[in-house]
């Protein structure tokens, strides 16, 4: 790629103008580097809300549809679905088509200006490029549990075979092209860069749907009362030059991307004042979410930070707390998760999660009181040990009850306090042994001329410290508001309850 930076950015925005991209002459492509932010999109004259940013041709996207690989060789897509076998496909199409742009045409393919400003294999920070050295530094973050790499591994796999045993010499005749490097880096930049799009509108008159930004983009709000029929609009993963040069913010975002039947079109969702970024959004991610997504993190906090709590962690907390044991454990959730009363109050939902999620708010999951406040007064029932399925959906029956009226309370029994606090104690303990709790409420971001590792290292502490605020944030919230109740008092008024509706028995008659 072009070393000359500002040279790639008016060769880039030139071509965006001569495909038909309309650009608000109040905007300007801005080099950010300093920042660690790359081009950006910054205003240079006052915007106000529902202005018109820029407009896109459909035609400048690059998806499956339109690239020169789908021209050149029409059955191609079709021959890799039946490459793959039973193997569904996800990314695999795209990542071809862009090969075939990016490697194989090179400056002859349509989008080369556009490649040209894509940032290389050493600019990005998705964790799936992260060496284990530093994933390793992560620990104890669950996102370390989506980064996937087996399955990226399978996927080049797949690819590569097919390239090897494709009838088509454009392919074949560029195996070599297909690096390890080729596949990783068009892989990130479709994770971190592409965009989810409808591929038709349905409705006429539905036009000028929103859209969020990359893998998991939905269309924007849509009459429920609507056709199904109307509301079907098949999504195509498509690169989309000019929106994704806007960086994200899930608190600054001052922008919006629009489909219609010709054009996407970024629209103004609030003033924005001459001189400040236009930011897009890639939804309610958290900052772990961000960073193994799309390599970055911000450093006062995604809006949507959040820690997470592992049900095999509840578990430590009920074995440690209660003389029973895993066994038995697993035996109530598996009773728990298909009772139909818990199904009715949580709208056919189960309350028994892999894991759950404490946001920064200190919002504490209902689910986890919920099942931690069963658990914790079911465990207390000294037959529990011995009760098959059905005796313990009767024996469950008038405890969900009584969980259900003190959790609406605000209120919690002893032992299921004693539960809670345990388990978020011991969670926050595995990040103080990684982090020192300043009680800062942000990290500075490292200077532009630090090296990867030590960039790699400062998102590490970020990560970490936003997860531990939200569970601390959460365990302030249970401490200060939930009031114990005595365990032996709850318990006395569940067995008065059964007892109430018990048939009693009718005297004998002489």
């Amino acid at each position: 790629m072009a070393d000359n930076y500002t040279e790639t950015t008016t060769e880039y925005v030139s071509w965006l103008t001569n495909n038909g991209v309309k650009i608000s002459p109040k905007l300007k492509v801005e080099d950010n580097r300093y920042k660690d932010e790359g081009r950006c999109v910054v205003t240079t004259t006052d915007i106000q809300k529902d202005e018109l940013l820029f407009e896109i041709p459909r035609n400048v996207l690059l998806n499956c549809e339109t690239s020169q690989l789908v021209k050149d060789i029409p059955a191609v897509l079709t021959e890799l679905e039946t490459f793959s076998g039973s193997e569904p496909l996800s990314w695999e199409p795209l990542i071809l088509c862009l090969f075939y742009e990016m490697y194989i045409l090179k400056d002859k393919s349509r989008w080369w200006p556009y490649f040209e400003v894509l940032p290389t294999l050493e600019d990005m920070n998705v964790l799936v490029l992260w060496s284990d050295e530093d994933l390793a530094a992560l620990e104890p973050s669950y996102v370390l549990s989506c980064i996937g790499k087996e399955q990226v591994e399978n996927m080049y796999q797949l690819l590569k075979r097919f390239i090897e045993a494709s009838d088509h010499e454009q392919l074949k005749s560029n195996l070599n092209k297909f690096s390890w490097d080729s596949f990783i880096r068009i892989g990130s930049l479709i994770m971190s860069y592409s965009f989810d799009v409808g591929k038709e509108i349905h409705n006429e008159g539905k036009e000028g749907e929103s859209m969020n930004e990359n893998d998991n983009m939905t269309n924007g709000d849509e009459d429920e009362d609507e056709d199904e029929e109307d509301l079907e609009v098949e999504m195509i993963k498509s690169m989309v030059p000019l929106a994704d040069t806007l960086n994200a913010d899930t608190k600054k975002c001052n922008a919006n991307l629009l489909h219609s039947k010709q054009t996407l079109r970024m629209i103004a969702i609030r003033d924005i004042p001459s001189g400040e970024q236009v930011y897009n959004t890639y939804g309610e991610l958290s900052n772990s979410e961000l960073l193994r997504r799309y390599g970055y993190v911000e450093w006062d906090g995604s809006y949507y930070d959040c820690g997470e709590i592992s049900k095999s962690a509840i578990h430590k907390s009920l074995l440690q707390l209660f003389p029973t044991s895993t066994e038995t454990l697993e035996r109530l959730d598996a009773v728990i998760d298909e009772n139909e009363k818990v199904l009715d109050l949580f709208d056919d939902d189960t309350i028994v999660e892999d894991t759950y999620i404490f946001e920064s708010d200190g919002e504490i999951p209902f689910k986890f009181l919920f099942y931690i406040q069963l658990m914790a007064l079911l465990l207390q029932n000294s037959r529990i040990e011995k009760m098959g399925p059905i005796a313990l959906n009767k024996c469950m029956a008038p405890t969900i009850d009584k969980t259900s009226k003190i959790l609406q309370e605000q209120k919690v029994t002893r032992k299921a306090l004693d539960v809670l606090n345990d388990s978020l104690d011991t969670r926050m303990k595995q990040y103080e042994q990684k982090i020192t709790d300043s009680g800062e409420d942000s990290l500075e971001p490292p200077s532009h001329e630090a090296s990867t590792k030590e960039k790699r290292m400062r998102m590490v502490k970020m990560i970490l410290l936003s997860e531990y605020k939200s569970l601390r944030k959460c365990s302030e919230v249970i401490r200060e508001e939930f009031g114990p109740l005595s365990d032996s008092d709850v318990l006395s008024e569940i067995k008065q309850s059964k007892e109430e509706k018990r048939p009693k028995k009718r005297a004998k008659t002489r």
